[in-house]
């Protein structure tokens, strides 16, 4: 699987620079959406303090959302992407529900601040139902 592109900051300096970032299941399997990986993922969240803040994340069954801000403007989106999969692949022991923790994908979008310079949001700890 290819890595994402690297995307040019063209924000001007006072901007703070904020990616929407998507990770998917390929063929959309619905293995996300449970405990384990809800944990997997708050682990390697965690594991970027200091290179990136999570600002937010949502956990689908097929896909995650997360909005995510780098310490560095110039900081590689792909290590972020990469870091994340790997650390929950190996907090996964690499399978969800049998499939391969390999086969999750990621794209990115650059999204300039809100109005009010923030964004909000919360991670879910369990799927509500």
């Amino acid at each position: 699987m290819a890595h994402p592109p690297r995307i040019p900051v063209l924000l001007p300096v006072e901007k703070a620079v904020i990616y929407f970032i998507t990770f998917c299941v390929q063929d959309r399997h619905k293995v996300l959406a449970n405990p384990e990986t809800m944990a997997a993922f708050l682990n390697a969240a965690q594991r970027m303090e200091g290179r990136w803040i999570v600002r937010s994340a949502t956990l689908m069954p097929d896909h995650i959302h997360v909005l995510a801000i780098p310490h560095d403007r110039y900081e590689s989106v792909g290590n972020f992407a990469g870091a994340i999969k790997r650390w929950m692949r190996q907090s996964l022991e690499a399978k969800w529900n049998g499939k391969p923790g390999a086969l999750i994908g990621c794209c990115v979008r650059q999204n300039p601040q809100t109005p009010s310079g923030t964004t909000s949001g919360r991670i879910p700890c369990e799927r509500d139902s």
